[in-house]
């Protein structure tokens, strides 16, 4: 009977499932919420910027036409509209990095609060956010690093044409939007490559640590046969 009293208590459908109390998913919590902070910090600042070049940069809101025989821009009817481009990789930026947050504030709630359901919506949210983050990607390289995008982005522009445009916004180019794209495509690739060197990096140590225990297990073997 004092067994049966000492035993602890299962409150809840996690506690049953795992056979533990409060301690393993408040301790998942912790690690979930330094995690996710890390995250919202990124999401955040990366959200907040496509959202300001997408409805709230007003400098650069005229239309840039550019056109493949030429290295300005270009009349209205001379050339695609390449602000209708690059303002489409924005809204769909904006719609990913929403979704995001969203994605992990439900991860959160779930692992800190035992909503199992949450789960699900979880994994739905990530197969849209990955399928746009893709998508995404892949529209600004082609738009951005195509002819007609390097046009209007002032590529071809001189560093006092740039300044000008800058200045007095009298030209329709999108140097600031254009640069911000950039910038973006770059950070992705270079964490790209952070991971993939991490990887390189971990399976090097473990291959070494392995060939280590191999040597040793050997030495020792041939010390007891000796």
């Amino acid at each position: 009977e004092n067994k049966l009293m000492a035993r602890p208590q299962l409150t809840n459908r996690y506690d049953l499932v795992n056979g533990g109390g409060d301690s393993d998913y408040k301790s998942r919590c912790n690690i979930s919420l330094l995690s996710n902070y890390v995250l919202y910090l990124v999401f955040v600042t990366q959200t907040g910027f496509y959202i300001f070049y997408a409805f709230f940069y007003e400098a650069e809101s005229e239309p840039c036409y550019a056109n493949h025989l030429s290295k300005k821009n270009v009349a209205e009817g001379a050339g695609r509209d390449i602000t209708a481009r690059f303002d489409q990789v924005l809204m769909i930026g904006s719609v990913c990095g929403i979704l995001e947050l969203l994605r992990n504030t439900l991860n959160l709630w779930a692992k800190c609060f035992n909503h199992n359901k949450l789960a699900v919506a979880f994994q739905i949210l990530g197969f849209i956010t990955a399928f746009l983050f893709i998508l995404n990607f892949i529209l600004m390289q082609l738009y951005r690093f195509e002819s007609l995008g390097r046009v209007c982005s002032g590529e071809f522009l001189s560093d006092a044409q740039r300044q000008q445009v800058l200045d007095t916004g009298d030209l329709p180019y999108l140097i600031k939007k254009g640069e911000f794209i950039y910038i973006l495509i770059m950070v992705i690739y270079g964490m790209g490559a952070v991971v993939a060197l991490s990887v390189v990096l971990l399976a090097s140590t473990l291959k070494h640590q392995n060939q280590k225990r191999g040597q040793s297990g050997v030495q020792r073997s041939f010390v007891e046969d000796f």
